[in-house]
């Protein structure tokens, strides 16, 4: 070996010694940072333990919203069945009234025997099977099952008054017996 070479040598080992001992010092400093004192692992723990009783808080929280909203979704739930079982009572009224259904145990017997097929459909509007209630009840009312059940129309043809009472004769029945009779004679009007 040359004398130049092992002056590049002596340099090279000059900075790899001077590396080495600056490593050696990070090392140290590294080592020494690293270390936790109690006070720290102290302080940590706190840290977990307060994490830890916040996220069982949390999730007490949120169990007790799920409940809140199973609860609030079953009573919504009810009062929409509700207000379905209403408007479908309604509407079936107002369909069997308008087909003649006027006495007062018929309309509840019919309406129990429609009730239970009628639904309340995706518009908002009854239904019996795919179609309208009023429609429905509309079509059984041409049946002839249907028309046990229906009133018959008011006959008042001929310039008669009907069933709605009135006509020409007076009501003779406030006076005694013995006026009546002259009454009557005499064509009391």
């Amino acid at each position: 070996m040359t004398e130049e070479e092992i002056a590049a040598l002596q340099a090279s080992i000059a900075k790899l010694e001077a590396n080495n001992a600056r490593l050696t010092a990070e090392l140290k400093t590294a080592r020494k940072n690293s270390e936790i004192t109690p006070e720290q692992l102290s302080q940590v723990e706190a840290e977990r333990d307060k994490l830890l009783t916040d996220l069982s808080a949390s999730q007490k929280q949120a169990n007790d919203a799920v409940k809140n909203l199973e609860l609030t979704s079953k009573q919504l739930q009810d009062v929409t069945e509700k207000g379905h079982r209403a408007t479908i009572e309604t509407d079936l009224t107002s369909a069997l009234l308008t087909i003649g259904v006027k006495d007062e145990h018929y309309l509840t017997a019919v309406k129990a025997l429609f009730s239970n097929q009628a639904k309340i459909g995706e518009d908002g509007k009854s239904l019996i099977g795919d179609k309208s209630l009023s429609e429905a009840i509309k079509e059984w009312g041409a049946t002839d099952a249907a028309k046990h059940f229906q009133s018959a129309p008011d006959n008042n043809g001929g310039g008669s008054n009907g069933n709605k009472g009135g006509g020409n004769t007076p009501d003779l029945s406030h006076l005694k017996p013995t006026d009546r009779i002259n009454a009557a004679r005499a064509g009391a009007k």
